[in-house]
C-alpha cells in the first residue's frame, strides 16, 4: 500500500486496514513495520522536492491586509507582501481612512513599483481583496 501511495503514513494505512478488513491494527505495528521494510525510491521521471523547492524560487508572493489603530484612535489599512520562499517582505504600504478598490490598488502598486515580480500570488480570500 505504501508503495502504491507514497504519501500515505502509518495512521492512514492502519485507518484503511481497519475500513477494508473491518479489524482493528495497532497503528505502532504499522509504523514498525514501515520503518523495517520500506525504503523510498523517487521516481526517475519526477523531479526531486529540492528541485521545485529550487523552481518555485521568487513565484510566489503572499499578500495580507488588516487594519490597525493609531494612538489618537484613527484607521489605518496596511498591507503586507511577503516572498514565501526567502520569507522575506517584499514591502508594506499604510492607508490612513476609507479603504476602497482604488485604494488597494494604489497600495499594492506602490509596494511592488520597480521590483522584479512573482508569478503567483495568494492571499487569505478576504472580502477586503474583492472590490467591484
Amino acid at each position: 500500500m505504501k508503495q502504491r501511495n507514497t504519501h500515505f503514513g502509518y495512521l492512514r494505512i492502519a485507518m484503511q486496514i481497519k475500513n477494508s478488513f473491518n479489524t482493528n491494527i495497532n497503528k505502532n505495528i504499522i509504523h514498525c513495520v514501515l520503518a523495517k521494510y520500506y525504503r523510498f525510491h523517487p521516481d526517475p521521471k519526477g523531479s526531486s522536492g529540492l528541485s521545485f523547492i529550487g523552481h518555485m524560487k521568487d513565484s510566489l508572493w503572499s499578500i495580507d491586509l488588516f487594519q490597525c489603530e493609531s494612538i489618537l484612535l484613527k484607521t489605518h489599512w496596511v498591507i503586507v507582501v511577503m516572498d514565501q520562499f526567502s520569507r522575506r517582505i517584499i514591502g508594506f504600504a499604510v492607508h490612513a481612512g476609507h479603504l476602497d478598490g482604488a485604494a488597494v490598488c494604489c497600495m499594492f502598486n506602490q509596494i511592488i513599483a520597480g521590483k522584479q515580480l512573482s508569478i503567483y500570488l495568494s492571499s487569505d480570500n478576504d472580502p477586503l481583496f474583492q472590490f467591484y
